[in-house]
């Protein structure tokens, strides 16, 4: 009889302890003052500065300031993957106006290829949250990084010398340096 009653005392305290041991994984991270660290902008500065186009970068952020309303670094990154998102989902509906406007076929149909593209960067984008959301910079990192492949795509659909009348072009390269700063962000904070 003795014994059962020592089972069932490991049992619950395996039970109890377990929940509490890994707790610190859910969230402990965003209060935690290292990652408070009182300065987003600095935070996203720094990022900027180490970018292959670092002016467009800094001009992106400057031009944003709910991105320094929050003096948690962790905030400010999950307000760049919200604007990447609306930016995506706002560029995607103007791709699919554009495709039902046009009457030239060709154009036409790379409106409707980068159209895809833009949906799938954004359910990328969606996904990215969700992860960095719950911790996972890792997974977060590689969302990322598939939705700089779907770019890539809508990008060789508008290859140089290509009627490119909604200037994709220029567009592709703004989404691309939100998902570039994104990326070095949750990397730095991993």
């Amino acid at each position: 009889m003795t014994s059962y009653k020592k089972l069932i005392l490991i049992t619950l305290i395996l039970t109890i302890t377990i929940p509490i041991s890994t707790a610190h994984r859910r969230g402990w991270r965003r209060r935690s003052p290292k990652r408070g660290d009182g300065n987003a902008e600095q935070f996203l500065r720094d990022i900027c500065s180490k970018h292959e186009k670092a002016d467009a970068c800094l001009s992106l952020i400057k031009a944003e300031p709910r991105l320094f309303d929050h003096s948690n670094s962790v905030d400010a990154v999950s307000n760049v993957i919200d604007l990447a998102l609306e930016k995506t989902d706002a560029f995607g509906d103007q791709l699919k106006q554009w495709y039902n406007d046009t009457n030239d076929g060709k154009v036409r149909e790379k409106y409707g290829s980068c159209s895809e593209n833009y949906d799938d960067v954004s359910v990328y984008l969606k996904n990215a949250q969700r992860d960095f959301d719950s911790d996972d910079y890792r997974r977060t990192t590689d969302r990322v990084d598939d939705a700089k492949r779907e770019l890539k795509k809508c990008g060789r659909v508008f290859g140089s010398g290509s009627i490119d009348p909604g200037h994709v072009e220029n567009r592709n390269n703004e989404i691309r340096i939100y998902l570039d700063i994104i990326r070095a962000a949750t990397t730095r904070l991993d």
